[in-house]
């Protein structure tokens, strides 16, 4: 800010809105390429290790988000991998070639991947991109009625069914690609 007035009062305004606008973005940048995190779960028993991907996935978290998923990091994991991306946010082109990067990487160490729990703005974003997701395998679970269980669509799988006080619900497990 002090840069800002500086600028404003020994040049012109216009530059000085233009230099704080660029310091703006720089910091913004630098903050969030700071906030992502990667916890590493395997329940007990399970062949299944799922990541918690949290924070913001652009260009600037990008290497990153890379560097923690090493070949030999992987090789170490179960067969199947799942990234569970409910509290990332995938902000622009680059932060999908991230995704669809590390997507490839585990699969060619012969490992099982599905992305889940995309928030709906990432899932949006990846949708305008759809030939990117061309054979990834993707996990949405939902609750849904038993009525409506009969109009789902092809591609859907009974999980697990649980009774409530109310309603009988059926927990589905979805899948959009090609599966290898």
């Amino acid at each position: 800010m002090l840069v800002v007035m500086t600028v404003m009062v020994f040049f012109d305004v216009a530059m000085a809105a233009a230099i704080g606008a660029t310091l703006a973005v720089y910091s913004y940048t630098w903050d969030s390429s700071n906030r992502l995190e990667v916890d590493r779960v395997i329940p007990e028993g399970e062949d299944t290790v799922t990541y918690r991907i949290k924070g913001p996935i652009f260009f600037a978290t990008q290497p990153i988000l890379l560097s923690l998923f090493t070949e030999e990091v992987i090789a170490k994991d179960p067969k199947d991998v799942i990234l569970f991306l409910q509290d990332a946010e995938i902000l622009d082109w680059s932060g999908q070639q991230a995704l669809k990067t590390l997507y490839e990487r585990i699969e060619s160490c012969g490992k099982a991947v599905a992305l889940s729990s995309l928030s709906p703005s990432s899932k949006s974003q990846m949708e305008k991109n759809s030939s990117l997701w061309y054979g990834c395998v993707f996990l949405e679970i939902e609750q849904v009625d038993e009525e409506d269980l009969a109009l789902q669509s092809l591609g859907t799988a009974t999980l697990q069914k649980e009774n409530s006080e109310d309603e009988s619900k059926i927990s589905t497990l979805f899948c959009w690609g090609q599966q290898s």
